[in-house]
């Protein structure tokens, strides 16, 4: 899956990292910050996203490939949870 890439005037990129894309091709990588974090949730027996910026619980699944799966549309570029995390 390609990435949702953002790019502002000033020429910085916006997006949730994965191995699809090499960003070491486009230069220098500066100001990384975990948007999100995929945790097993062993009361509940479920997997959780955890939104890094507030702590708050914003997902949760058994599988815990559908939390990754919601995670990349939600908090990549033009997510629900994008602009909060920026």
């Amino acid at each position: 899956m390609i990435p949702n890439i953002e790019i502002s005037k000033e020429g910085n990129i916006s997006t949730l990292y994965n191995d699809d894309i090499n960003l070491y091709e486009l230069g220098a990588i500066r100001n990384v910050r975990r948007a999100s974090e995929i945790r097993f949730n062993e009361l509940f027996q479920d997997w959780v996203v955890v939104n890094a910026k507030t702590k708050e619980v914003v997902y949760q699944n058994k599988r815990r490939d559908k939390c990754v799966e919601w995670e990349i549309i939600n908090f990549a570029p033009g997510g629900k949870y994008y602009n909060e995390n920026n």
